[in-house]
């Protein structure tokens, strides 16, 4: 299951309104056939969805993008007031 650093969770709990509130990442058709990951603050898992859960931050995936992301870790950086997120592999 994808697990979160604290700086991402730090992150994602600053672009939420609410406790429940999270960052969805699911999965759509990529470019030359392939699979993209789009992310997006949403206020509630939808049916189906994944929930994780760390440092006090809600993540949901879809099924595709739980599957991709399965053994990943979730990261961000931040320069100014640009947050950039990215996933790699867990050591």
């Amino acid at each position: 299951m994808l697990t979160l650093t604290e700086n991402a969770a730090e992150a994602i709990k600053g672009l939420v309104e609410s406790e429940d509130a999270g960052l969805r990442i699911s999965t759509e058709e990529g470019e030359d056939d392939g699979v993209g990951i789009r992310l997006e603050v949403a206020e509630a898992a939808l049916e189906g969805d994944k929930v994780v859960v760390e440092h006090g931050a809600h993540v949901f995936l879809d099924a595709g993008a739980a599957l991709i992301l399965d053994n990943r870790v979730l990261d961000v950086t931040t320069r100014a007031e640009r947050v950039s997120f990215a996933i790699t592999a867990r050591d």
